[in-house]
């Protein structure tokens, strides 16, 4: 995990993602506003924060 964390392009990503959770929106679409993640990566975590099933779709 360090070694993802001072990749400064992953460090931007998931800075990005924690800003735009902070102003209000949810986890899939903070990452969709990133432009870094599948379609199909979105709409599963879409799919786990609408059942409560977030956890187990990680």
């Amino acid at each position: 995990m360090k070694r993802f964390l001072r990749n400064r392009k992953y460090n931007n990503i998931l800075n990005n993602i924690f800003q735009y959770i902070a102003i209000g929106n949810s986890l899939s679409e903070s990452m969709k506003l990133t432009g870094c993640f599948p379609d199909f990566v979105i709409e599963l975590i879409k799919i786990g924060e609408n059942t409560g099933k977030l956890e187990q779709i990680f």
